[in-house]
């Protein structure tokens, strides 16, 4: 029996994103409290694990910055090194993307035409910009690594 293939997206910040793909399918989206996306990731990866799934994670590089009008921001590096140190606990791969590389790979449209685009009722928050963004880095991550699945997404969209 071949084993589930997870591609999670996540946007790091105060406010985190995670998009979970099973086999090319929406599976599960989260959108909320940073301590709040660990806790349910963390979840979600030991139960995948159990099961025996193939895990692949993408998640933002987080890089801060002294230019004029950007500030230091602690929380999404902090979400970052969490997510590594899932990825390393339970043996799962995880690519660092840039947030350009994502919006530039899977802008609205995509995420829409694919049936990945999150609303604000999805998630239960005032917009749901997080979630998008971590879709945008599973999108990005099953375009790369997972070349067949996405061309079998796309062939399969009007």
């Amino acid at each position: 029996m071949i084993p589930d293939v997870y591609v999670v997206g996540v946007d790091p910040g105060p406010s985190t994103g995670i998009f979970v793909l099973r086999n090319g399918a929406r599976f599960a989206v989260y959108q909320g409290p940073h301590e709040g996306a660990i806790s349910s990731l963390a979840s979600l990866l030991a139960t995948f694990k159990l099961a025996g799934a193939h895990v692949h994670l993408a998640c933002e590089r987080y890089v801060s910055s002294s230019e004029p009008g950007r500030t230091h921001q602690a929380v999404p590096q902090q979400v970052v090194g969490q997510v590594m140190a899932l990825a390393v606990r339970f043996n799962f791969a995880i690519e660092i993307q840039t947030p350009a590389d994502a919006k530039r790979a899977a802008p609205n449209a995509l995420l829409r035409r694919l049936g990945f685009y999150v609303t604000r009722g999805d998630v239960d928050r005032p917009d749901a910009n997080d979630a998008n963004d971590a879709a945008r880095h599973a999108v990005l991550l099953l375009m790369t690594c997972y070349a067949s699945v996405f061309e079998r997404l796309l062939s399969s969209q009007p």
